[in-house]
């Protein structure tokens, strides 16, 4: 379980951009963000504000 836990941490480094401590510290105990809070941490790359925003993104190709 705990290589597990070292893998994960160091892939949202890398990913997010962030330092192995900065994640194990953040993500060690429960972490609440709001959706653009997870953007801006990069964890992920974009906020659908709507369903219909979203529908439009889909019809035109867009995930």
């Amino acid at each position: 379980m705990a290589k597990t836990k070292r893998r994960l941490t160091r892939l949202y480094a890398e990913h997010c951009g962030r330092t192995y401590e900065e994640v194990e510290r953040t993500l060690d105990r429960d972490c609440f963000m709001t959706a653009e809070e997870a953007r801006d941490w990069g964890l992920i790359d974009r906020v659908i504000g709507t369903r219909d925003e979203a529908a439009a993104r889909a019809s035109n190709g867009l995930a």
